[in-house]
């Protein structure tokens, strides 16, 4: 296996100049005053395609199988990456217009992610698409190669920052497209055709994040922020402890145009490095971010959702964050929406995924 040696001392530089991110101040976002809800005017006669990141492994889960194909809903047992299908075949359902959907995967999940559709049938989708991001050596905590039982250098996914530069044969087959939309597959509770954060591309704004209210100061998570004059987000390992303070965080949503998907495939971004976890190993892992996309944007802008209604990742094995923790959510909005259609419950409903692309 071929190591490229000029990333790899990319990455050995990276880890050696890790450092507490300096001179950011905090964004101050206003809710927007779109509804989100479906059908919206906003969003009548529009192609929107949609780019899902599904590169990960479910291995703080515990379990050896891509996210995607784990059976997470409450009820019906569906898997991510099923929920996820049946929101683009509803919204194409509602608004009379043909979602194409473009998956990217890791070299390692590519095959189980395209068989759980084969097995599928799509799910009824008809225009699916994979491809898979590029990967980075593990470095031991020297800088070394870290290598296998095999003599083989270990290898994991490159991050999500590498989607505009593998994406682009997926969508220069796209015709007319308005808008892409582009979600992380861990949350299950993602409207991907959300009208507020799709409708500043309609008015002239090239690349768009969602945004959340952080639940509390010590929540780790990517925060929204102004850096050099620019919209960033900043890890909150990477931020300084005096700006902590920092209210609105990055849930890997965000809507852009074809036009800025195809300019940024250029950007040359930087490596982020973090310590994990390899079979019992400590390692260092070397990933490319979407949201540092952003400071490259002429026209960006940050879009606050509710936290409630659209946010609930599957990251951990127990506790906040987890399945269980998940299927809960998803049974509380399922049971608000039966509540704004005048059917209200107590007992734990699982909903189609239509119910939230109608008014009935």
């Amino acid at each position: 296996m071929s190591i490229d040696e000029n990333l790899l001392a990319k990455q050995r530089e990276a880890i050696k100049g890790r450092a507490i991110t300096k001179k950011v101040s905090p964004m101050e976002l206003q809710p927007s005053s779109i509804a989100h809800t479906h059908p919206s005017p906003i969003l009548e006669n529009k192609k929107i395609g949609c780019l899902l990141m599904a590169g990960g492994q479910a291995t703080r889960l515990g379990i050896d199988a891509p996210k995607g194909v784990i059976p997470v809903s409450p009820l019906k047992h569906k898997s991510l990456l099923q929920i996820i299908a049946e929101k683009i075949a509803a919204f194409s359902k509602c608004y009379k217009t043909a979602v194409p959907l473009a998956i990217m995967t890791s070299r390692d999940s590519k095959g189980e992610i395209i068989d759980h559709f084969e097995k599928n049938d799509f799910f009824g989708l008809k225009e699916v698409s994979f491809f898979a991001q590029p990967s980075l050596p593990l470095l031991d905590m020297n800088g070394e190669l870290f290598f296998d039982e095999t003599g083989e250098p270990l290898q994991g996914p490159d991050g999500n920052g590498s989607l505009f530069s593998t994406c682009l044969p997926a969508v220069e087959q796209w015709a007319n497209i308005d808008a892409l939309s582009i979600i992380q597959v861990d949350n299950p509770l993602i409207d991907p055709f959300h009208p507020a954060v799709l409708s500043p591309i309609f008015s002239g704004h090239d690349f768009v994040a969602a945004a959340i209210a952080r639940a509390d100061l010590t929540e780790p998570v990517g925060l929204f922020v102004e850096q050099d004059g620019r919209t960033a987000v900043v890890e909150y390992s990477e931020i300084d402890p005096n700006k902590l303070d920092c209210k609105w965080a990055n849930i890997s949503f965000f809507a852009a145009t074809p036009d800025f998907a195809k300019k940024a495939a250029l950007h040359k971004l930087p490596l982020h490095t973090a310590k994990k976890n390899f079979r019992g190993n400590e390692v260092w892992k070397a990933e490319y971010f979407i949201f540092d996309h952003l400071p490259f944007a002429e026209n960006p802008a940050v879009i606050p959702i509710d936290r409630s209604l659209f946010f609930a990742p599957i990251k951990n094995k127990k506790g906040k964050d987890s399945i269980e923790s998940a299927q809960r959510a998803m049974i509380e909005r399922d049971r608000a929406r039966l509540q704004e259609l005048g059917r209200a419950t107590e007992e734990a409903v699982e909903l189609p995924q239509g119910a939230y692309y109608t008014n009935n």
